[in-house]
């Protein structure tokens, strides 16, 4: 299933990849009711949001240093997390991620609608959904 350059992954792709890593390497987590499993993914993303937190208080504070320190780290490592543990959750709920994402950007824009101006004809839409 690996593609010839990993960035060629689909969402879809990846959430099974994700599946198959989860089960070879954290088998001990995977033993685990799924509850259980869900709350130890959601103290991960707790972690996440917290080191986000602290580079904008850095950031903030005129740390520069630090701030630059931890949005390299945010770069390589917790926002990348963010996706893991995305796929991590569709895959305990069983849901497709694609499906999901596409459903709720789609209520987003319905929402924002009335709230944006309509792009000129020169500007360019985010592509409609195809109805299956």
């Amino acid at each position: 299933m690996m593609p010839k350059n990993k960035a060629e992954f689909s969402l879809d792709e990846l959430q099974e990849v994700q599946k198959q890593h989860d089960a070879l390497y954290h088998s001990d987590l995977e033993a685990m009711d799924v509850k259980r499993q869900i709350a130890h993914t959601v103290f991960h993303l707790a972690k996440v949001l917290g080191h986000l937190g602290n580079y904008l208080e850095k950031s903030e504070h005129g740390e520069d240093g630090e701030a630059l320190h931890l949005e390299n780290e945010l770069k390589e490592k917790w926002v990348p997390d963010l996706l893991i543990y995305t796929l991590k959750l569709s895959n305990l709920f069983g849901i497709k991620v694609a499906e999901a994402y596409w459903q709720r950007i789609m209520e987003d824009r319905h929402k924002q609608k009335a709230r944006v101006p309509r792009p000129s004809a020169n500007e360019t839409l985010i592509p409609e959904i195809p109805k299956k």
